[in-house]
């Protein structure tokens, strides 16, 4: 049992596919369901019914460059921050329960 446990090689070209796959399906559904429920609203309220869409639609394109931008960081460069992140994660959560930080949306 001295021995370190050593993960299992897969080839894992056929995974990285199917998971972009996936990530491109349910991008999409949740665009186009965005895109349907606040049709109505958003022509009722800045005259341009696509005025969500569009907002959400530059949220994924910003979302995707920090994806890329964070898979070029090495491994071994997060494992060495996860204790201050997981920290900083704890206390974003904290602050969500503090009065008088919170946004009126209507």
């Amino acid at each position: 049992m001295s021995e370190r446990f050593q993960a299992e090689k897969i080839d894992q070209a056929g995974s990285d596919y199917t998971l972009i796959a996936l990530l491109i399906l349910l991008v999409g559904l949740g665009l186009s369901t965005l895109f349907s429920a606040s049709y109505y609203y958003g022509a009722r309220l800045h005259n341009r019914p696509e005025s969500f869409f569009y907002r959400q639609l530059a949220s994924v394109g910003v979302g995707l460059v920090v994806a890329f931008l964070l898979s070029r960081i090495s491994l071994e460069a997060i494992r060495k921050w996860i204790p201050l992140l997981v920290f900083f994660t704890f206390g974003l959560t904290l602050l969500t329960f503090v009065p008088g930080l919170s946004v009126s949306v209507l």
